[in-house]
């Protein structure tokens, strides 16, 4: 058997055939993922761990010896090694397809530093490694000068930035690296710091372990436990919160099977979310309590060597296990690799907590919310693709220096023409990894959202370099650039992702203030913007929009559109807060202002009227309310046409006015049917927004009858 013959059984994106597949049903859809290759689950497990009725699924095999899995967010992918075939490969979760690179240095566990880069047991090099760059940083390959065995297993802690990993003799073994002597003379538990690498300190007595192996974190971070493999016991340490010295060892768990490794040794073990152990032995997977009970046993066909927990909601275990990785759905989940990858969002419309760009389901918000893809493979299939060139030649006569000009990016942002934003996101996007790699600039991303380096020389001659020479990263400098982040900041707001809009705000509102000044136009307007994307409190919200609003009015003008739209927002959030008498004449100066400077028809001045509107649905003056809603519709049907967002939504506040104002559900219904034909239109109809407006109409429909 070929190693470098990898053969995924199936694969597919389909969230219903994924389902009813990992709960045991028939399909009602036909997929590639319905040729994965199941088999019957067999055990003592808790149910409250996990289901036995569900299938041991085939994600991948003909392998040689598979270890080291880790599953990474940011982009929705396994990663993990055959160390007798030296590869590793990377298991795509979206579309259920193995790619694979050699060497691999004979590569074993792996882990994710708090930068979001691998850190890496490597058996051929006697080394741990981080991938931060090519090629990678050492953090550890000696000892007190001599060699070390073959690091095997490795944790990072989440607050004290350090790598605690296992140093066995495996790596000098035929098969799993290059025979070789051991010059170290013991099997040890180390540690090391990631920003000092080669500080490699010795966390366990020299003469402790016959071959240490599997290490992990209980949840908290306060204990680590590390088993033995010839000894078929587990320890567990205290870790000091200052120092991360190991220390007050018990032993844990013994006996888990004969240790011997044809029978299936202690290897690879993860804690859950619960603090229970999940750990290699003899049969397949043990589970033991925090408590150091035994709660149940996990039946594998192979030998297992590791086991990770992945997918959006972290409920997914992959293991492992000699020739083949399996997977299964437990209903525990496991604990986050790193506090790094812990950070979640709500997704903007169906509020569930996002890990990564997921919305706690298989399929990304992309497919069901229609929000636009940021993943990097994507952008780089943009970035290369054919047309972009023309593009801008066309558009700007070939000066590339002026690529996006944010005037011409509010005209379409205003329209709201769905389909041009998801345009416009891609050509922003493909057009800021183009210009970074053409000036140097390094690229990565988190959890769906960029984050591009600003490389050397992109201040123009103003670059801040810190102590190591390094330029900042916190922000993009150009002022190109900076115009295209803010697009994206308006262009994502308008597309409903407000994590990633309130991201460009922030990078353009700095460097708009670097080399434009605090108080210029677009400084202003970016911090505004930044401000209602922020997670501070109501409260604080207000008194940073009256300092901006003081600082508006002294350098552009008490009849700026900036200074509106400032306004607008302060009236709302001093609405918000309780303060209506102040909130209805900031929204009044508002309107009163808009009509002057921009006339009655005009888009911004609908949206005052609409604020108007919500102002007084608050203090459930329905007359009043009804009047500015009307009013409000009429104008962005003139300015937007019937079926824009902003029109639809003017069109459902008053149908709601009608129905809850004057019980008129009849025109709440007509209203209603209306703004559900137009968000079906927009959205299609298996949305969220236009099944939420569905059901609100079946309600109205119930009262009428």
């Amino acid at each position: 058997m070929m190693c470098s013959s990898f053969r995924l059984k199936s694969g597919s994106d389909d969230l219903d055939a994924t389902r009813d597949m990992l709960m045991g049903r028939a399909s009602t859809s036909s997929s590639p993922m319905d040729r994965l290759a199941t088999q019957n689950l067999a055990g003592e497990v808790p149910s409250s761990l996990l289901s036995l009725s569900q299938p041991l699924v085939t994600v991948s095999t003909d392998h040689k010896f598979t270890e080291g899995p880790i599953y990474l967010h940011m982009n929705n992918e396994l990663h993990f090694s055959d160390i007798v075939c030296d590869t590793r490969s990377i298991l795509s979760l979206a579309t259920w397809t193995v790619t694979s690179s050699t060497p691999n240095n004979r590569g074993n566990g792996m882990t994710l530093a708090p930068s979001g880069s691998l850190v890496v047991c490597e058996h051929t090099t006697s080394s741990l490694i981080l991938e931060d760059k090519n090629p990678p940083t050492v953090l550890a390959s000696h000892f007190q000068g001599k060699e070390l065995n073959s690091p095997n297993d490795v944790v990072v802690h989440k607050t004290l930035n350090r790598a605690y990993f296992s140093d066995p003799t495996y790596g000098r073994m035929p098969g799993f690296g290059i025979e070789r002597d051991a010059p170290l003379g013991f099997q040890g538990v180390f540690s090391v710091a990631l920003d000092n690498p080669g500080t490699v300190r010795l966390e366990c007595e020299k003469e402790k372990y016959g071959q240490p192996n599997g290490v992990c974190f209980f949840p908290d971070g306060k204990q680590l436990y590390v088993n033995d493999s010839p000894n078929a016991s587990i320890d567990v340490y205290d870790v000091n919160e200052t120092t991360g010295v190991l220390n007050n060892c018990k032993r844990f768990f013994s006996e888990i099977g004969s240790g011997k490794f044809e029978d299936g040794i202690v290897d690879g073990m993860k804690c859950d979310e619960q603090g229970n152990v999940w750990v290699t032995g003899h049969g397949g997977i043990w589970i033991i309590g925090s408590d150091g009970v035994l709660r149940g046993k996990l039946d594998i066909p192979e030998h297992v060597g590791n086991l990770a927990w992945g997918g959006p909601e972290m409920n997914l275990l992959f293991i492992c296990a000699s020739t083949s990785v399996y997977m299964l759905q437990t209903e525990v989940h496991g604990e986050c690799t790193n506090e790094m990858i812990k950070r979640v969002e709500p997704c903007p419309l169906c509020r569930k907590l996002i890990l990564g760009f997921d919305c706690g389901k298989w399929q990304s918000s992309i497919s069901e919310h229609g929000l636009w893809p940021t993943s990097l493979k994507n952008l780089r299939e943009l970035a290369s693709g054919e047309g972009f060139n023309e593009y801008f030649q066309k558009q700007f006569n070939g000066n590339e220096e002026a690529y996006l000009r944010w005037k011409e990016v509010l005209m379409i942002t205003r329209s709201e023409d769905l389909v041009k934003l998801r345009a416009l996101v891609k050509l922003v996007q493909s057009q800021l990894l183009r210009r970074y790699v053409t000036f140097g600039g390094g690229v990565k991303e988190d959890f769906g959202v960029l984050e591009l380096a600003a490389p050397a020389g992109l201040w123009e001659g103003k670059a801040k370099r810190d102590k190591k020479d390094k330029v900042s990263t916190k922000m993009v400098m150009r002022l190109d650039i900076l115009d295209a982040s803010f697009a994206l900041g308006r262009a994502y707001s308008f597309v409903g992702d407000f994590h990633d809009s309130r991201r460009y705000y922030e990078r353009a509102k700095e460097g708009c203030e670097e080399q434009l000044g605090r108080d210029s136009e677009k400084a202003i307007e970016t911090t505004h913007l930044s401000v209602l994307g922020s997670g501070i409190s109501v409260g604080e919200r207000i008194e940073r929009l009256r300092e901006l609003l003081k600082r508006m009015e002294a350098s552009l003008g008490e009849e700026d559109e900036v200074t509106f739209e400032t306004l607008n927002s302060l009236g709302g959030f001093l609405q918000e807060n309780g303060e209506y008498e102040e909130a209805i004449k900031v929204k009044e100066r508002c309107l009163a202002g808009r009509i002057k400077v921009l006339g009655k028809d005009h888009r911004d001045t609908a949206g005052s009227l609409m604020g108007l509107g919500v102002f007084y649905f608050s203090t459930q003056n329905y007359k009043k309310l009804l009047e500015y809603y009307e009013r409000a519709l009429k104008g962005f049907e003139t300015t937007l046409g019937k079926t824009r967002p902003s029109t639809l939504m003017t069109v459902m506040n008053t149908a709601g006015a009608y129905c809850q104002g004057f019980d008129d559900v009849r025109k709440a219904r007509k209203l209603y049917q209306r703004a559900l034909e137009g968000y079906e239109a927009q959205f299609g109809k298996d949305h969220r927004i236009t099944m939420f407006y569905a059901k609100n109409l079946s309600i109205l429909l119930k009262r009428v009858s």
